[in-house]
């Protein structure tokens, strides 16, 4: 401790035994462990650093003044970055003590990187499974990486293969083993991920929970140079039945209109002239529907 004080290095507490060594090792958490492999007691230095190590993720340094095979082969176990023979040489044990703050600082700086890309991953993954349209990411292989929610409760229920398919399986291949619809998407797939279209659209009949209408788009992505696209499959059932309902009674209202006794015409939030019945151009002596709908505004 005293070498190690001369040194510049700040020494948090010594241990002659191993369960001392264990427990200061744990309750003070230094940036490095300088272990004996023979210590007093029933736990040696590479019982201590292998229990540390289920803790700690810190470089552990071994000393020893033996240094027979056996001994080498144990401590190797757990992975030291260490193994300095007594008597110590003061420059040798200064060199891998600095090593190992190096190692240990960028093994910080690597975690708090994984930890930083795992929270921007479950980012994503959150604002995807908050989406009610099925969307996945395929890369360039053709394999699904990441998919949202809906994607996968939908494979879950599907049967055939490229609407069964989910993170990890080739979505192109399953495309190409599908039916018509599927051999579109994927040549679609194939297209966008060459960059000869923006965007690939096909509109779809699915009977997975009855039949449903579904507009699959794929969007190209490029992220750190890999090439991806975003599928997205999205129910529009409920859109083309308002659709069909829309023109039902738009038709109901020209043909009712037509037949009223009365003058009848619609206009835009613009004031153009978007519908005028018979009578209203009987009413105006205008002769056709046609020339007052060609005027652009309203005219009393």
């Amino acid at each position: 401790a005293a070498r190690l004080r001369s040194l510049g290095y700040e020494v948090c507490g010594t241990a002659a035994r191993g369960e001392q060594a264990v427990s200061r090792i744990l309750a003070t958490r230094p940036d490095i462990a300088v272990v004996d492999v023979r210590l007093a007691g029933s736990v040696d230095g590479i019982e201590v650093a292998r229990q540390v190590r289920r803790e700690l993720d810190i470089p552990i340094v071994f000393t020893t003044a033996f240094s027979d095979d056996e001994v080498i082969a144990r401590a190797l176990q757990v992975a030291p970055f260490g193994y300095l023979t007594k008597p110590l040489q003061e420059q040798e044990l200064h060199a891998t003590l600095q090593a190992a703050l190096r190692q240990g600082q960028r093994m910080d700086e690597l975690r708090s990187s994984l930890e930083t890309a795992t929270a921007g991953e479950r980012f994503v993954q959150s604002v995807l499974d908050a989406l009610s349209k099925r969307v996945a990411v395929v890369n360039a292989a053709g394999a699904i990486v990441l998919a949202n929610a809906a994607w996968t409760r939908y494979a879950s229920a599907a049967h055939l293969p490229w609407h069964s398919a989910s993170v990890g399986d080739n979505y192109l291949e399953a495309c190409d083993r599908g039916g018509p619809d599927a051999v579109i998407i994927g040549r679609g797939i194939r297209t966008a991920m060459a960059g000869s279209v923006p965007e690939h659209s096909h509109q779809y009949t699915s009977t997975v929970g009855g039949n449903r209408s579904f507009l699959c788009r794929v969007t190209p992505l490029h992220f750190s140079g890999a090439a991806m696209v975003v599928v997205a499959h999205m129910d529009i059932t409920a859109v083309e039945a308002a659709t069909a309902t829309a023109a039902l009674n738009e038709q109901m209202f020209s043909s009712l209109a037509l037949a009223a006794p009365v003058g009848i015409f619609r206009v835009d939030a613009s004031g153009t002239w978007r519908f005028v019945n018979t009578r209203l151009c009987a009413l105006r002596s205008e002769e056709h529907t046609s020339e007052l709908q060609s005027r652009e505004t309203i005219s009393y």
